[in-house]
């Protein structure tokens, strides 16, 4: 048949929605096929959250602390501008449900345009209770640094105390740190462009920008990120400095590792709280001596005099007392030695004017003197 339009007039286009009625009818007569031949466009923006985890950085804001300085050099070396403008977006704007920090690992959920959160996680290495000891050692060496950091401060030099052991308490580069994400759009984490990895993603920069203001507010999170609990960097110092001031053969007053017994502490997939009292290892294996310290009652020179200033006998006194008996009596059971015999309640007043020589006289001196003040009151 013979086109019958003039030359000068274009064909006609086809209607687009006679090609959608089209398509849908042939649907409909193909078994396994959707209704909706085509997916539904994801939104341009993230879906909003409320009471999300937030930046309190204002735009254009710089950074005050020295470990938000740095991780932000960090994200510099690892993400792309678009990245980290992204990011810090998200970042402000509260998109991230969770933010958890346990030892070597950071776990988050951040709301992104699909109606699932995504979780992310970055790990970092562990250091080990060697490694923790050799850094107690550069913190004693170092007072300036360490009266920072135990005043709940990150100085700026703070890295100077890991260097020299070759180690960083904050990742230094992106080497140093494993991602995952389960974002189909940013696979492990990483942004994509033409099917290249373009740097860490969206997701990963607002975590980070979220985990830096957090350690900048708690100096404490970036130890306990590296496996070190609240606290025990000053009980390792003091341990540390016992041991170099003890001789050739010190006994040490803190004992923050007891081969088999620590490890046998740590978490357990099985563990449950009917199995609260068992040991996965023999304690009678355990090599831990009974000796006796080589300073008494380190533990009450360590707290200090008692608060209780209007107290009618002095409280550090009777519980080192009280201490010695219960350990002279402990290394007698394990000597197989007999116990002493047990002195007169009331001992004469000669005895009790002089100053004891063992402590279980001193012992049944302050019990005489104790009941002595109640039949007076009485």
């Amino acid at each position: 048949m013979a086109d019958t339009r003039p030359n000068n007039e274009e064909p006609a286009k086809p209607d687009p929605t006679e090609k959608a009625v089209r398509e849908l009818r042939d649907s409909l007569t193909r078994p396994n096929v959707p209704l909706r031949p085509h997916p539904r466009p994801l939104p341009t923006k993230p879906r909003r959250v409320s009471g999300g985890v937030r930046l309190k950085r204002k735009e254009g804001e710089e950074p005050q602390s020295a470990a938000e300085r740095r991780l932000l050099q960090l994200l510099e070396r690892s993400a792309s501008p678009q990245s980290i403008a992204e990011g810090f977006e998200y970042a402000r704007s509260g998109q991230t449900r969770t933010l958890v920090v346990e030892p070597g690992l950071v776990r988050a959920s951040v709301q992104g345009r699909r109606p699932r959160a995504y979780d992310v996680q970055l790990r970092v290495d562990v250091f080990t209770p060697e490694q923790w000891d050799a850094i107690a050692d550069q913190f004693n060496e170092q007072p300036q640094i360490a009266a920072e950091v135990l005043g709940g401060r990150l100085p700026v030099n703070v890295e100077e105390a890991f260097a020299p052991l070759g180690l960083s308490l904050l990742p230094a580069s992106p080497d140093a740190v494993t991602l995952s994400s389960t974002c189909p759009d940013t696979p492990g984490g990483f942004a994509e462009i033409d099917g290249k990895r373009s740097g860490w993603s969206r997701h990963v920069c607002c975590v980070v920008m979220l985990l830096a203001e957090r350690i900048a507010a708690d100096p404490a999170v970036a130890f306990h990120l590296r496996g070190l609990p609240d606290g025990a960097l000053a009980d390792r110092m003091g341990h540390r400095r016992l041991l170099r001031a003890g001789g050739a053969n010190p006994r040490p007053i803190y004992q923050p590792r007891v081969e088999g017994a620590s490890d046998a502490a740590l978490p357990d997939e099985r563990a449950t709280i009917e199995r609260f009292w068992e040991s996965p290892v023999d304690l009678e294996t355990l090599d831990l001596s009974l000796e006796p310290p080589p300073v008494p009652t380190p533990m009450l020179r360590r707290l200090g005099p008692s608060p209780f200033e209007d107290a009618r006998f002095p409280l550090v006194g009777l519980l080192a007392t009280c201490y010695e008996v219960a350990r002279e009596r402990l290394l007698k059971e394990e000597s197989g030695e007999p116990d002493a015999p047990a002195p007169a309640e009331e001992p004469p007043a000669e005895e009790t004017v002089s100053r004891p020589k063992t402590a279980e006289e001193r012992a049944a001196a302050i019990k005489a003197k104790m009941l002595g003040k109640a039949k007076g009151r009485s």
